[in-house]
């Protein structure tokens, strides 16, 4: 059973976290809407389709930066209960600083945990059908790259699978902190693939040593995984 002192810290080292969330959520949703202008200013649509589109881009922005709003807010946290003298209070009744660290760090861990098996799915979800309607307004319907404020964004038609990968950075002909993310057909998910570096010299991809996570379960490959794609580095 959770003690009072501790559902106490929970609430407000969650109230921090979604304070800095929401600012950085408008600071998003502000930056996307002027990049969604600019790509639609030579096509004739309602100024609604670049806003829908920047609230369907703005939670997958918001995954990659989550790691700097759980820093800053929990900055917040322990200056809030440093301003209002709570740790005072709380070492009064027997609480050290270890305890109370202890409980954000378990905080920390279960919204994390909350963040990669929910809100990346959503997000993932979202993503896609960003890149689904973009790409409904380029010249070709079946893959479309795109360069957004958190990186790198791929959507790619290969056999029977529906990739949608994002790099954080290109580097020559390398892509730098990739994430894949596969769905079939029939847009149910199929795999996740991770890697520092992935070589993108051809369309026969070279991932490193990629972390794969298929049916719940995550490997560690040890090979050169190969991939193929219809992008190389002269068309990203």
């Amino acid at each position: 059973m959770i003690s009072s002192y501790s559902k106490y810290i929970i609430s407000v080292f969650l109230k921090n976290i979604f304070i800095v969330c929401i600012f950085f959520l408008s600071l998003v949703l502000i930056l996307n809407i002027l990049e969604e202008i600019t790509f639609f200013k030579n096509s004739e649509v309602s100024i609604i389709l670049p806003v829908f589109l920047t609230f369907l881009n703005s939670l997958s922005v918001l995954f990659e930066i989550f790691p700097f709003i759980i820093l800053i807010g929990t900055m917040s946290f322990f200056l809030e209960i440093l301003d209002k003298n709570e740790l005072i209070i709380f070492k009064s009744y027997g609480l050290s600083n270890l305890k109370i660290i202890g409980v954000a760090l378990s905080t920390t861990f279960i919204f994390s945990i909350f963040l990669v098996l929910i809100f990346y799915n959503i997000s993932s979800g979202l993503k896609f059908l960003y890149l689904d309607i973009k790409n409904n307004h380029t010249d070709d319907g079946k893959y479309l790259s795109v360069i957004t404020a958190n990186g790198l964004w791929i959507k790619d038609h290969v056999n029977e699978n529906i990739n949608i990968i994002n790099a954080q950075k290109i580097d020559d002909e390398k892509l730098i902190n990739v994430l894949i993310s596969q769905f079939d057909k029939d847009y149910n998910f199929v795999k996740l693939i991770n890697a520092k570096e992935v070589n993108i010299k051809d369309m026969n991809w070279k991932i490193y040593y990629p972390l794969i996570t298929e049916n719940n379960l995550s490997t560690k490959s040890k090979e050169v995984l190969t991939f193929e794609t219809n992008f190389d580095s002269e068309k990203i």
